[in-house]
């Protein structure tokens, strides 16, 4: 089971990093797309909303919440298993963090490079516009993640 998992802010261009890494080593590349799918081929259709949205107190700590977070770390423990694999997204490093074969990787970049890819990627005319789009992501990103600690019981 050789994983690389992938983090990274938004407009870091961490998702190309990663397209280019599976391409370069012939892994597999697994998204939330594909996540997403997966999920919605054996029903469960509410994976986006604690995906995509900042979850509310109440989408916390519902066992609902409790139970897609359990079929995501299960579905991730599935694809690792197959090996070979780079895994785009929040939450991979929490579902994998215990293996040895798993290398947790996180991308950076300036807030004024994360802009100018946001400004051109979106067409977006303004510099503050585009902030406001990634602090906006990066609050759902962390609310997901907030909530996964939570689940695996981290910290």
């Amino acid at each position: 089971m050789a994983v690389i998992t992938i983090s990274r802010l938004v407009g870091s261009g961490g998702t190309l990093i990663g397209k280019e890494v599976a391409k370069r080593l012939n892994y597999h590349y697994v998204d939330k797309d594909l996540i997403q799918e997966i999920m919605e081929q054996y029903g469960e259709l509410e994976f986006k909303k604690i995906y995509d949205t900042k979850l509310t107190v109440w989408d916390r700590y519902s066992g609902i919440t409790d139970g897609i977070l359990d079929f995501f770390k299960r579905i991730m423990l599935s694809i690792a298993k197959v090996g070979n694999v780079v895994i785009i997204g929040r939450g991979s490093f929490f579902s994998l963090g215990k293996y040895n074969d798993v290398l947790d990787t996180m991308i950076y970049a300036p807030m004024e490079t994360r802009v100018k890819v946001i400004m051109q990627m979106r067409n977006i005319s303004e510099k503050s516009e585009a902030e406001k789009y990634i602090l906006q992501k990066e609050q759902i990103r962390q609310s997901f993640i907030s909530v996964h600690i939570r689940y695996n019981g981290i910290f």
